[in-house]
């Protein structure tokens, strides 16, 4: 053997040995680019995962209030509803009774009128007057007894549905507070 094939030899191992070194440090390069895409790709999927779920979560309680709302507001506009009913029946009661009372009036003054034109004496004319007089006034009295006690109710049951809806809702309010 002769140096030149020795020293041949020996470059072909060094580039041999440092082929094998440039293959291991790319195939350790390639494994850890693979390595930290894998990580980068597992991260970025846990959290999109993580945003999906809150973001569900977060559409699932938006729409439980929308809907908490959207049922609140039929209520409340049916309470609304009842209300406006009961004071539009006490309105009509209130006007009926108003009516009869006109009429009783009516047809009592015109007995009374008749019996004026009738009386013969100044102590009979003045017995009529006295009787129309206290007649007046009980009728006054009973009237205006009678007219409250309609509006009282009326008014009564007209707020009855509002407050129904009222206490619900302050119910509900609080409710959601403390959740």
């Amino acid at each position: 053997m002769n140096a030149k094939t020795t020293n041949t030899g020996a470059q072909e191992a060094a580039a041999k040995a440092a082929a094998d070194t440039l293959d291991t440090m790319v195939a350790a390069g390639k494994e850890s680019v693979e390595a930290a895409m894998k990580a980068g790709n597992e991260t970025a999927t846990e959290t999109y995962d993580a945003a999906v779920a809150i973001g569900e979560k977060q559409a699932e309680k938006s729409g439980a209030a929308y809907q908490s709302a959207a049922r609140l507001g039929k209520e409340n506009m049916t309470a609304f509803q009842a209300s406006a009913g009961a004071m539009a029946a006490g309105f009509e009661a209130y006007g009926e009774k108003v009516s009869e009372y006109a009429k009783a009036t009516t047809a009592e003054y015109f007995d009374l009128m008749s019996r004026f034109m009738a009386a013969k004496t100044p102590e009979e004319f003045a017995s009529l007057q006295m009787e129309a007089t206290t007649r007046s006034m009980e009728r006054f009295m009973t009237q205006s007894i009678e007219l409250n006690r309609i509006a009282t109710e009326a008014l009564s049951e007209s707020a009855a549905p509002v407050k129904q809806r009222y206490d619900a809702v302050m119910s509900e309010v609080s409710k959601s507070a403390s959740d």
